[in-house]
C-alpha cells in the first residue's frame, strides 16, 4: 500500500511538473506574441517631436501609406522664417548674416515685419535662367497675423526700405528679393513599414505636446 501511495504521488508530481512545463510554455508564447504586437503598435504609431500643430494629413483614411512617405506634417507656428526664391548673384554679394531685413506678405499689406538675415546658401540654383541663393531670414516677434505657410513675401534688406516687390522696385534701389514663409521649425512624420490608415487620434490644426502620439 505503501508503494502504490508512493507512486501515485510521484505520477501527481510528475503530471504537476508536466502542467507547470506547459503552462511556462504558454506564458512564453503570449508574452511572445504581445511583445510583437507592441513592436507592431509602435511601428503604426507616430509621436510629436516638438510642440507644435498637426498642419496637413496628406492621406485619407483607407488610403496605404508607403514606408518613409510623409503621413504627417507638423510645425511650430510661434516663429516663422522667409526663404528667398530670386535672390540673384548681383545681390546676394550686397547681402549679410545678420543684416536687418523689412518684410511684407503680400496678402498682408497692412501688417509690417522684420527680420535678420540668418543663413546664405553657399550653393546656387538656376531660376528662370537666373543663378539664384537661397538666403533665410528669422523673422522678429511677429504680430497677431493671419500668417500662412508658403505665402509669398517681399524682403528689403536694410533697417528703412519699405518691403515692395522687386518687379516694381527703383532702379538702383536697394537689394529686395521675393519669398515665401515658413515655419522655424517642422517635420514630416512617417512609418517604418506601410499599412493602411484606419484611425487618426488628431485632426488638422489641434495642437500636440511633444512625445504625443
Amino acid at each position: 500500500a505503501a508503494q502504490a501511495a508512493e507512486a501515485q504521488a510521484q505520477a501527481r508530481t510528475l503530471a504537476a511538473d508536466r502542467a507547470a512545463g506547459l503552462a511556462a510554455t504558454e506564458v512564453s508564447r503570449v508574452q511572445a506574441e504581445l511583445g510583437t504586437a507592441f513592436i507592431a503598435l509602435d511601428q503604426r504609431t507616430l509621436y510629436a517631436p516638438f510642440d507644435g500643430t498637426v498642419a496637413d494629413f496628406p492621406f485619407s483614411t483607407g488610403e496605404v501609406i508607403g514606408a518613409g512617405a510623409p503621413a504627417v506634417i507638423l510645425a511650430d507656428f510661434s516663429n516663422w522664417l522667409v526663404e528667398t526664391t530670386d535672390l540673384t548673384e548681383l545681390d546676394v554679394a550686397e547681402v549679410a548674416v545678420g543684416a536687418p531685413v523689412q518684410v511684407r506678405a503680400d496678402a498682408l499689406p497692412d501688417v509690417p515685419l522684420s527680420g535678420v538675415v540668418s543663413d546664405i546658401a553657399p550653393v546656387a540654383r538656376e531660376v528662370r535662367g537666373d543663378t539664384t541663393y537661397k538666403v533665410t531670414i528669422r523673422l522678429d516677434d511677429v504680430p497677431a497675423a493671419p500668417l500662412r505657410w508658403g505665402m509669398t513675401v517681399f524682403a528689403s534688406f536694410g533697417d528703412d526700405t519699405p518691403a515692395v516687390s522687386p518687379a516694381v522696385a527703383a532702379a538702383g534701389d536697394a537689394v529686395r528679393a521675393e519669398g515665401q514663409l515658413r515655419p522655424e521649425q517642422a517635420a514630416a512624420l512617417s512609418f517604418s513599414i506601410p499599412g493602411r490608415v484606419i484611425l487618426t487620434g488628431v485632426r488638422e490644426g489641434e495642437r500636440v505636446v511633444k512625445g504625443q502620439e
